[in-house]
């Protein structure tokens, strides 16, 4: 009987989860479709810049032919511009909703990550620091923060103190 209690509630977790994660997907889609945006010129051409010269050399050193390298440079083209104005989007959102990470907003996600892979907290967190990737975890957590606020805008559910990690 607890088994099944047990994995009752594991399963309506999981669909819990699997609903909210499709309505976040939503409100990202909504945006990216109903805002319009100027990419600024200069982050644009850097952005593909760097995408570009490593994916097509790679294509290049596979064999890919002209036509296939004009294929895979359009999509390049336009995943660079979608990512680059979801990030420009979603960072206007955070700063409209004053979101904010914590310390203990990284801790967490650095613990959760150790779970993840067997290892200790210090570990990962070290790791991070020397590779650099310490500010591109805290823009990710910032990014999930302000959808979730933006989330609950939409859904109506009040937020004492949206953003800053309460």
């Amino acid at each position: 009987e607890a088994l099944k209690t047990r994995l009752s509630d594991q399963l309506k977790q999981q669909k819990e989860m699997e609903l909210h994660q499709k309505q976040i997907a939503e409100i990202t889609e909504a945006l990216m479709t109903k805002v319009q945006i100027e990419l600024p010129a200069k982050v644009l051409e850097s952005s593909l810049k760097e995408n570009l010269d490593q994916r097509l050399q790679k294509a290049k050193d596979e064999g890919k032919n002209a036509e296939e390298l004009a294929k895979l440079t359009e999509e390049i083209k336009v995943e660079v511009e979608k990512s680059l104005k979801r990030h420009l989007i979603i960072d206007a959102v955070a700063e409209q909703h004053h979101v904010q990470v914590t310390r203990e907003d990284l801790e967490s996600q650095i613990q959760m990550a150790a779970q993840r892979s067997n290892r200790k907290p210090q570990e990962i967190a070290d790791q991070l620091q020397k590779s650099g990737q310490i500010n591109q975890v805290v823009a990710e957590i910032r990014e999930a923060k302000a959808l979730e606020v933006l989330l609950d805008k939409v859904l109506g559910r009040f937020v004492a103190n949206p953003g800053h990690g309460d």
